[in-house]
């Protein structure tokens, strides 16, 4: 494989096609755009670094999805013992608004957003790695640990789910 022999375009080209689909991935998860940047640059860090212990044999997407989902939750697990202890975390607010966030207002990603956040953190989960990662139904399996069974019980329920919640127009 090309990035395990240290060729710069190979790992660059990686990041050009997997950056925009692994930052909405993470920022469904903690809906911080900032945040989403930096634990997008430290997954392909961390990529770089594992890029030994990757085995062709697995499929790449999955290796990579699996460090950006185990990067996001271990920020999100610190992030909570932090406030559990009583510290409050280091916080930088940019006024300055950002041509995405301003996007993001747009009433029908708020509605679809909002039917979103109704759905169990389990299956929020598979349906992101759904939608934003494009994973089969096996690799939302290998990254889950869930049965591939459950997986397409969850899919299929969530997308019942959401549009229920959409046709209702809940907000």
């Amino acid at each position: 494989m090309r990035l395990k022999a240290n060729q710069r375009d190979a790992f660059d080209a990686l990041y050009e096609k997997y950056k925009g689909p692994i930052m909405s991935y993470i920022y469904s998860m903690t809906r911080d755009s900032h945040l989403s940047e930096d634990l997008t640059q430290e997954t392909f860090l961390k990529l770089y670094r594992a890029r030994d212990s990757y085995e062709p044999s697995a499929k790449f997407s999955t290796f990579l999805w699996t460090i950006a989902k185990y990067a996001t939750f271990d920020h999100l697990a610190k992030k909570k013992e932090l406030l559990q202890s009583g510290e409050e975390p280091l916080e930088i607010i940019d006024d300055a608004p950002l041509v995405d966030e301003i996007l993001i207002q747009d009433v029908q990603e708020s509605r679809v957003r909002n039917c979103l956040e109704r759905l169990s953190p389990r299956a929020k989960q598979i349906v992101n790695l759904r939608i934003f990662s494009e994973a089969s139904y096996s690799e939302i399996s290998e990254m889950t640990s869930e049965p591939e069974s459950t997986v397409k019980t969850i899919l299929h329920r969530s997308k019942a789910s959401l549009v229920n919640c959409f046709k209702r127009g809940h907000e």
